[in-house]
């Protein structure tokens, strides 16, 4: 567990990504990626729940741990999706199913921010 791997295209082979740096091991994570970088919110470690934000580029390999707030609940199972220069995480599971929508500006590194928005649905099944 916290292992990382890459998948080479042209010798259809996969290698352990090792980079200074790397969240704690985790499951039930989200993960998005744009052109040179993975994002991981969130999961279960190993005392729980988690709310933090990380991205792995992969023009340096390597990590870097986002400022983030306290004010999202951690999770795991959430969708994250990366949209311009935003991340979007969408509901998951902290104990019941969680129906939020929060954006995240990957520019300006500024915190979690809550869109009020209803989902008749109530959560991600």
């Amino acid at each position: 567990m916290g292992n990382l791997h890459a998948f080479d295209t042209e010798k259809l082979d996969w290698s352990e990504v090792r980079a200074a740096g790397r969240p704690e091991p985790r499951s039930f994570h989200s993960a998005a990626s744009d052109d040179t970088n993975l994002y991981i919110f969130g999961g279960c470690g190993l005392e729980g729940r988690l709310n933090d934000l990380h991205r792995y580029d992969s023009t340096s390999s390597s990590w870097e741990c986002l400022p983030s707030n306290t004010s999202i609940e951690p999770r795991g199972g959430a969708s994250l999706l990366v949209y311009t220069y935003n991340l979007f995480l969408i509901g998951g599971f902290n104990g019941k199913e969680l129906g939020d929508v929060h954006t995240y500006d990957i520019v300006r590194k500024q915190g979690w921010q809550e869109i009020q928005i209803s989902l008749s649905w109530g959560g991600r099944y």
